[in-house]
């Protein structure tokens, strides 16, 4: 009697675990606009080597090129300035620079390189409850 109900318990815990997706951690950053996703894998940072949009999740290839550091107080990190060009199918065709003080990504700027257009991404908080959940149920993880 014992064994069955171990087995029962077992066997209903399986549909939970065969259904659960997994999540990965990501820095989330929405452009106002036109609500673009932009992800940046956590595993990553700060040496980005990827970025990805929502709900596409293709990985986009980037190259490091430099940095500036702009000193803000003291006795405060500099605020750094990552800039990296855009790889698609092994052509340049943008620009990401990637701004952050210590372990705090604060936003994303693109530019195009054949628009010349600038798109800013702002980080991605907690407070829009309804787009951290419809990015959850997809397996992204923003923090």
């Amino acid at each position: 009697m014992k064994s069955l109900r171990l087995f029962i318990t077992v066997m209903s815990l399986l549909p939970l675990s065969v259904y659960a997706k997994q999540t990965a951690p990501y820095f989330c950053f929405k452009e106002s606009q036109n609500n673009n996703i932009l992800l940046i894998s956590e595993e990553e940072f700060p040496k980005v080597k990827t970025v990805k949009y929502y709900p596409y999740m293709k990985k986009i290839s980037l190259k490091f090129t430099h940095y500036d550091a702009v000193d803000t107080a003291q006795g405060r990190p500099s605020e750094f300035h990552d800039f990296y060009k855009e790889i698609i199918n092994q052509k340049e065709t943008g620009t990401y620079e990637i701004v952050y003080q210590g372990a705090v990504l604060y936003n994303v700027n693109y530019t195009s390189k054949k628009t010349k257009k600038m798109t800013q991404f702002d980080r991605l908080y907690h407070d829009d409850e309804q787009i951290f959940q419809k990015l959850k149920q997809n397996g992204v993880e923003c923090f």
